[in-house]
C-alpha cells in the first residue's frame, strides 16, 4: 500500500501492480495487460489497432449521418482495461465482458476502487464460459456490432467454431482476435466462414479482423 493505495496484489495465479499511473496485469507467464489511470489509454499493440479500425468505422459513420449507438462483446477480461478505454466512447452503449475467472472481476473492482477508478455503467461483468455464452446468443438472436476474442488458456489460443462469432454480429459487424502465431490460419477459416474485408495486422501480437 502507498497513500492508502494499492500498488501490488496478487490472487490465484495473478499479481497485478501499479507504476508510472499504469496498471499492469501478471499471469504465471507474463505480463498481459497494462492501462493507464488517469485515461485508460492502451499500452498493448493488438489493442491499439483494434481501437484504430473502431475509430475509423465510427466516424466513417458519423460523416455518412449514421446515428448509430453500438455495443460490444468481449471474450476474456483480463483485467478490465479494454472495457474501460471503450467506454470512453460517447457512441458505445454497452460492453459485455466475459470471463470464466472471477479472480480477474475481483481483481478489477480491488484496484479500480483503491484508485478512485470511476468505472462507467456501461460495463457488464458476465461470469461464465465464452463459448458457452456465444451459443446462447445464437439461440437468442443476441448481436453485436463489435466482437473481440481475447480468450487463452495460458498462452495457449483457445480453438473453437468462429461461424458462431459470425451469427453473433450485427449486419457490417467487426470482429476481433488476439492471436500470437500463425494469423493466416485465423484469417482463413474466417474467410472459410463466410467473412469479408478479412485481414490481420502485427504490433506486438497479431490482430486479426473481419466483417460480417
Amino acid at each position: 500500500m502507498k497513500d492508502d493505495k494499492i500498488v501490488k496484489i496478487s490472487l490465484g495465479q495473478y499479481m497485478v501492480s501499479v507504476s508510472n499511473d499504469r496498471i499492469s496485469l501478471y499471469d504465471n507467464n507474463a505480463r498481459y495487460s497494462e492501462f493507464s489511470i488517469d485515461n485508460f489509454d492502451i499500452h498493448f499493440g493488438y489493442l491499439k489497432e483494434m481501437i484504430k479500425i473502431m475509430n475509423n468505422i465510427i466516424k466513417i459513420n458519423r460523416i455518412n449521418k449514421v446515428d448509430s449507438k453500438y455495443n460490444i462483446l468481449v471474450l476474456g477480461f483480463g483485467l478490465g482495461g479494454a472495457p474501460l478505454n471503450f467506454s470512453n466512447y460517447e457512441d458505445i452503449s454497452s460492453i459485455d465482458s466475459i470471463d470464466l475467472d472471477y479472480n480477474l472481476f475481483r481483481l478489477f473492482k480491488k484496484i479500480t476502487h483503491s484508485h478512485n477508478i470511476s468505472v462507467s455503467k456501461k460495463i457488464n461483468y458476465l461470469h461464465g464460459n465464452a463459448i458457452d455464452y456465444l451459443k446462447y446468443c445464437n439461440e437468442n438472436n443476441i448481436k453485436y456490432d463489435f466482437i473481440l476474442d481475447d480468450i487463452f488458456e495460458s498462452s495457449k489460443k483457445v480453438d473453437y467454431d468462429l461461424g458462431l462469432v459470425y451469427n453473433c454480429l450485427k449486419n457490417d459487424g467487426v470482429f476481433f482476435m488476439n492471436v500470437h502465431y500463425n494469423p493466416k490460419s485465423y484469417s482463413n477459416m474466417l474467410k472459410r466462414d463466410n467473412y469479408k474485408n478479412v485481414g490481420f495486422v502485427e504490433n506486438n501480437e497479431y490482430l486479426v479482423y473481419a466483417q460480417k
